[in-house]
């Protein structure tokens, strides 16, 4: 769960955060964003690059719980269907479980 804001001074954490799921071997990853008040075309970037390296394990990275301005600024970058996003964190979840069945 991420809070705050995604901007040049929280982009490292994210991207350390979302590193250590890839150090633990969790490839899987919903990441609830529903305590993020912004998100810079940087923020985005990181996403991008850790979605990356998820799926060269056969991983992937959801989000859940994107404001609108989220939701607007991937639209404007071209990555509005790079990312799966879903409305809540259980149903991102939901969604993995009916992908392993």
């Amino acid at each position: 769960r991420v809070q705050g804001e995604i901007d040049e001074d929280g982009i490292n954490a994210l991207r350390l955060g979302l590193m250590a799921c890839i150090v633990d071997r969790r490839y899987h990853v919903v990441l609830n964003l529903s305590g993020v008040v912004f998100l810079s075309y940087m923020g985005v970037g990181a996403l991008v690059e850790r979605l990356g390296q998820l799926r060269t394990f056969n991983g992937d990275l959801k989000l859940a719980c994107l404001n609108l301005q989220g939701r607007r600024l991937l639209r404007m970058m071209g990555l509005g269907h790079v990312f799966d996003c879903y409305d809540s964190e259980a149903s991102a979840v939901k969604q993995y479980q009916q992908e392993a069945a």
